[in-house]
Parts: C-alpha cells; sequence; structure tokens
C-alpha cells in the first residue's frame, strides 16, 4: 500500500508542478487502474513527463518523509529542476540562493481533525470512527472516501464537517463554537452557516467558503461527484491549497469551468443572486453556451411569484417606456383571466408590440434584484432607462452605471 501512495502523491507534485496536464493525469490514473500497472511508468510510456521528471518526483517525496522539505519547496524544487534539466538537489540549491526560505517560517496553524470534528459533533460513535480510521490506514484512502465508499455517512453531512475545518484551519472560531455549531448541523439539518446564524456566533467567514460553497455548487449542478469534492477538500485543507486548483489537478475540473463556477459563487456573495438559485444558473449556463442573459432571465422567471407582477408593472411605469394605455389594457387581459404568473403577464405585454425582449428581459432581472435589495427602486428605473437607450441587459447596464 505504500507504493500506492507514493505513487499517488509522485502525481500530485509533478501536476502542482504544471509538468502535467490535468487530462493527462486523469488518463493514466483509469489507465493503472484499469491494467494494474505503475502509474509512474504509464507516465513515461505515454511521453507525458521523462524518466528524469520522475526521478525529481521520487527524490523530493523521499526528503518529504524524511521532513527535510515540505510540499512548497518539494513543488519548487521540481519545477526548477525539469526547467533546468538539474538534479533534486542541484534544484533545491537554487531555489534557496534565489530567496526560497527553506523552511517556512509561519507555523502551521492548529486544526481540529475531521476524526474530531466527526466524534465532537455526534456523527459517529468511536468504535465506529477507530474502524474507519484503520480501514483508511490499511488502504491508504483518506477517512472521507472511507466514510462514503462503506455509506457510514452522507456526503452533505462530511462536507459539513470538512467546512468546520476549513474555518478551524483559518483560526476564525473558537473550538468550543465550532463543535457547538456542528452539533446544531446534525440535530437541525441546516447548513454550517445556518447553524453559526441561530447560535448568533460572531465570525468573520473564510476566504474559501462564501454564501454557497465552492463543493456544494459543483456537485449541485452536477459538474463533480460529491465524492471527489470531499475528497479534494480534504487534501485542500490538509495541505493549506484551493480547492479549485485541487479539482483540476486531480482531473476532476477544467480551468473554464472553475473560473465560470466561481463568477457565479462571486454573484451569490455580491447579492445578485441567491444561493438556492446558484446550481442551476451555472448548469445551465454550460448547457446554453455561456448565455447569460437568457439563463438568468430563465431562473428568474422560475422564482418570481404573480404577486411580482405589480412590481414588474410599477418599474415600467414609472421609467416611462411603456404607454400607460399598453399598461392598463395588458393589467385587464391579466386579470380577466386569473392564475397568472409574470411569465404570463410578459407574455401579454409583448403581444402589444409596444415592448421587445430585450426589455422585458431587463426588467424582470431588475425586479429580483430589487427582492433582493441588491438596487432600491430608484436605481432600478436609472437603470432599465440606461438599458434601453444603450441596448443593454440589465446586469450590463448596471456595470456601466456603477461598476457593480
Amino acid at each position: 500500500m505504500g507504493e500506492i501512495t507514493s505513487a499517488s502523491k509522485l502525481v500530485d507534485l509533478l501536476s502542482q508542478a504544471g509538468l502535467l496536464k490535468p487530462e493527462e493525469r486523469s488518463e493514466a490514473v483509469n489507465m493503472s487502474r484499469q491494467t494494474g500497472l505503475d502509474i509512474t511508468k504509464l507516465l513515461t510510456m505515454h511521453g507525458y513527463v521523462s524518466d528524469k521528471v520522475i526521478k525529481l518526483g521520487q527524490d523530493a517525496i523521499a526528503l518529504l518523509q524524511q521532513k527535510e522539505i515540505d510540499n512548497f519547496i518539494a513543488v519548487k524544487a521540481i519545477a526548477k529542476g525539469a526547467e533546468k534539466n538539474l538534479d533534486l538537489a542541484e534544484a533545491l540549491d537554487l531555489i534557496y540562493q534565489q530567496g526560497v526560505t527553506p523552511v517556512r517560517a509561519v507555523a502551521a496553524p492548529s486544526v481540529m481533525s475531521l476524526e474530531e470534528l466527526l466524534l465532537e459533533g455526534g456523527f459517529l460513535e468511536r468504535d465506529d470512527l477507530e474502524r474507519h480510521i484503520a480501514t483508511g490506514r490499511e488502504t491508504g484512502l483518506p477517512l472521507g472516501k472511507v466514510l462514503l465508499m462503506r455509506n457510514a455517512l452522507e456526503g452533505e453531512a462530511l462536507l459539513v464537517a470538512l467546512t468546520a475545518q476549513v474555518y478551524s484551519y483559518q483560526s476564525t472560531m473558537r473550538r468550543d463554537d465550532i463543535i457547538s455549531t456542528l452539533r446544531l448541523t446534525r440535530q437541525k439539518s441546516v447548513s454550517f452557516e445556518e447553524a453559526l446564524t441561530r447560535l448568533n456566533i460572531p465570525v468573520q467567514s473564510p476566504a474559501v467558503v462564501a454564501n454557497i460553497r465552492l463543493g456544494e455548487l459543483l456537485s449541485r449542478a452536477g459538474i463533480v461527484q460529491i465524492s471527489n469534492v470531499i475528497g479534494a477538500l480534504e487534501s485542500s485543507i490538509t495541505q493549506a491549497k484551493l480547492l479549485g486548483e485541487e479539482l483540476i489537478a486531480h482531473g476532476q475540473l477544467d480551468k473554464a469551468t472553475l473560473d465560470l463556477a466561481l463568477t457565479v459563487q462571486n454573484m451569490v456573495a455580491r447579492g445578485k443572486l441567491r444561493p438556492e438559485h446558484a446550481a442551476t444558473v451555472l448548469k445551465r449556463l454550460r448547457e446554453l453556451n455561456y448565455r447569460w442573459p437568457e439563463v438568468l432571465t430563465e431562473v428568474v422567471l422560475s422564482s418570481l411569484v404573480p404577486g411580482d407582477v405589480l412590481d414588474l408593472e410599477q418599474l415600467l411605469r414609472y421609467s416611462g417606456l411603456v404607454p400607460e394605455e399598453i399598461l392598463q389594457r395588458t393589467r385587464a387581459t391579466f386579470d380577466r383571466r386569473g392564475n397568472m404568473g409574470v411569465t404570463e403577464y410578459c407574455g401579454i405585454l409583448a403581444q402589444s408590440g409596444a415592448v421587445d425582449d430585450l426589455l422585458l428581459r431587463t426588467a424582470v432581472r431588475l425586479v429580483y434584484l430589487l427582492k433582493l435589495n441588491f438596487l432600491s427602486p430608484q436605481q432600478a428605473i436609472l437603470t432599465i432607462q440606461h438599458a434601453r437607450t444603450r441596448k443593454l441587459y440589465a446586469d450590463e447596464a448596471i456595470h456601466e452605471l456603477s461598476g457593480l
């Protein structure tokens, strides 16, 4: 089992050093599983890396095991050795001469282990947990993957525990508060952040945790399986790396999709999108080739309720972009038909010929943003007028007016 673990670590180091592309890594890993061949042999057989690069990685692993270097130094030295055709000792000398500190000056933070969090949070009994830990030692698999494979814990519960570990790692919470919050998530089936709110625990959210976590967003959108999210999240916490980069390194995600997911996540954090709509937006953006106006309109129309028709009507009235007689006629038709929502109201309005599709898309998006308190009514009116003049969609007009 030690050989498997070393091979896995070698692939990690080469990926982090930029010497192995995600698709190359993924193909080699899959072939190794199917054929039983050593993954390092597959990497050289296919010409992905040279024997010398493999030797650099293996020498780095030996020093890592002896705790003579850390992961950061190992990756730097491998990259430099490959670039300058040096062996590891020569590469280490060179990067030290260039100012890289041999030993990290900042001590690693005290992190609550996943085992401790699961036990203290009441997710598992001690005897059960110890059996799963023993399996992890025997197989070389992370604890999270063992728990999922044995159906010992739901993926969502495991994500909650890993989220707690992120807070612990970034030293944003006291240990007792983390445990109290974890226990509430289990008792009430709520997210970690919701539990924080219910317990009135003041805390600055870690940078990797937004109003919707990246792993949660990717798994809900059907882009990355939750088991792969959990494995990458465990690794990112213990090695102080970003989750997205770890998923790319393991061939589970590409850069374009990560950038798109981070954009959607940022919209949630800035108050431009509800967390519960984020996964749908991300999924539909990929399906519709990144057509933002169409996707956001689709999500908005599915979330607005009949009572929002009044806000839409008022926005169009006070912006002066639709004649009053058209609005009154539309309202009369809408009321007469009954049991209709925003989509039907927009359909009636479009039939009048006084409103084009772009204006309707802009208007419903602005009503959505009004409900989120992202804009004031006056700002919404100014935005729709600017959008009409410049023939822009709502978010484009907002950006031109305020840079948001």
